[in-house]
């Protein structure tokens, strides 16, 4: 039964991560970081050309956008965060008892938290695009 409400703990973080926390306004700048810069030389000079400062806005921008987009990804840090809600609620560590390493059982269970938010989203899409009226 803890499995099923770490599982469901992960989903709901998860869940608002994608559709809350992503339209915080200093994310959706992170999101936004250097494009107007990019999209500015563009036009000037007819071709790409990137500065080192742009580069590093544009790698910002593509980890904070992939990041909170992908329910795989977003469920994956959901699951070591909810592996250790539960441990501090519960006491005990999912997965495994004492005597095996730490990081196999948060690194495992976060694994199988982001499979399980991606299945859920992914259901949760479906039957939106293919709901009956």
């Amino acid at each position: 039964m803890i499995y099923l409400l770490a599982l469901l703990l992960a989903y709901g973080l998860c869940f608002g991560a994608l559709q809350k926390v992503a339209m915080l306004p200093p994310l959706i700048k992170l999101r936004t970081l250097g494009q107007e810069i990019e999209e500015r030389e563009v036009v000037e000079k007819g071709e790409v050309v990137a500065t080192s400062d742009s580069k590093v806005k544009a790698a910002v921008r593509w980890l904070f956008d992939g990041l909170f987009t992908c329910p795989y990804c977003v469920g994956f840090h959901c699951g070591w965060m909810s592996w250790l809600l539960i441990r501090e609620a519960e006491g005990t560590q999912l997965l495994w008892t004492e005597g095996h390493p730490v990081l196999l059982s948060v690194l495992a269970w976060s694994l199988i938290s982001a499979g399980f938010c991606y299945v859920v989203d992914m259901l949760a899409m479906y039957l939106e695009k293919n709901a009956v009226e």
